[in-house]
């Protein structure tokens, strides 16, 4: 179980990020935003999740990772300022999440993963998404498109992630599914 009070715990959170380069990054707003604007908003939203983390590091023991795609660790030092950063891993959103949550439970007792795309999200959440992670094995953040903003594992479990229709609306409902008796 999670304990803020003890010192041996170590929770981890994952931000999957990626470099806010313009022509690659939030594609589907450049239309409406332009190559520099959609990537100009792409760096707001993960300056804000940076912040929001930073806030819940002043509430918990927890050690912040930005997994990273595109640009490389020293262009998100640059941009982002001292952090932990690694590369994400090559593959589909589920290979690259299987990785993170492989690589933060070797070292932790329970671990999340967020995006940069949810302003709504904050430490609170965070926090009791890590608290509920004390009694389950999962926990789930739903998304009004059908997906999820936020997951959390205590162990890893690369069959949740596997051959999943990721940018559908049914992503929330088969993870469900396939987690059982977990949630």
């Amino acid at each position: 179980m999670l304990s803020n009070g003890d010192s041996n715990t170590v929770e981890r959170l994952g931000i999957l990020a990626r470099f806010p380069e313009p022509g690659r990054a939030k594609t589907r707003l450049i239309p409406a935003l332009g190559p520099e604007g959609a990537a100009r908003l792409h760096e707001e939203m993960v300056r804000h999740t940076l912040r929001m983390t930073d806030d819940l590091k002043k509430a918990r023991t927890v050690m912040v990772e930005v997994w990273f795609a595109g640009g490389d660790e020293d262009r998100f030092l640059a941009l982002f300022g001292a952090r932990t950063y690694r590369a994400q891993a090559e593959g589909d959103l589920g290979d690259r999440m299987s990785c993170a949550f492989r690589s933060m439970l070797a070292e932790a007792s329970a671990a999340l993963i967020i995006g940069t795309d949810c302003p709504a999200l904050d430490a609170t959440v965070l926090s009791e998404a890590f608290e509920a992670l004390g009694i389950h094995d999962l926990v789930l953040g739903p998304a009004t498109d059908g997906g999820y903003y936020l997951i959390g594992l205590r162990a890893p479990a690369s069959g949740l992630f596997e051959e999943m229709p990721w940018g559908t609306d049914a992503v929330f409902a088969e993870t469900l599914r396939r987690a059982g008796g977990w949630a």
